[in-house]
């Protein structure tokens, strides 16, 4: 889907392909966040790698639409004409299905970890997780460590 939905933005305008783009990135999303929501990693997967082509699209036609130009091209001025208006309404559907999509995904990141933690009993030491303060994880380095073998 996503390289046809290519093959017509570049035959389109500039505004009108980046319209095309960005309404495509959003079902995509939805599509992810329903597979996250279904566990059904085969479709998070394929839709994500949907996400990244079209990213790579909406960065070619819209070189702005970078992670650095994202303000940037979200605000547009005002007085805009009508595709202008569809197409900033569909880069903040885009921008709020992210922050949805992010949320999904650290809460997915969780309840694994959680699960991780079940699975490894409550002998097993733990330690922080880097960069997630309060999170911790079962360590099998370091309960070699704890529980040496007899034969030393």
């Amino acid at each position: 889907m996503t390289e046809s939905v290519v093959n017509v933005a570049r035959k389109e305008g500039s505004q009108e392909s980046s319209l095309l783009i960005w309404t495509s990135l959003a079902a995509s999303l939805q599509s992810s966040q329903r597979a996250l929501l279904e566990r059904d990693l085969e479709r998070l997967e394929t839709a994500t790698a949907e996400q990244r082509r079209l990213v790579r699209a909406l960065q070619a036609t819209e070189p702005s639409a970078g992670m650095q130009g994202t303000q940037n091209c979200l605000f547009p001025a005002s007085g805009t004409a009508p595709v202008s208006t569809a197409l900033h309404s569909a880069q903040l559907r885009v921008q709020s299905l992210a922050r949805i999509q992010q949320s999904l995904l650290e809460r997915a990141q969780r309840s694994l970890q959680l699960l991780s933690n079940l699975i490894a009993g409550p002998q097993a030491p733990y330690s922080a997780v880097p960069g997630r303060p309060g999170i911790s994880v079962h360590s099998p380095t370091s309960e070699a460590n704890l529980f040496p073998s007899k034969e030393a």
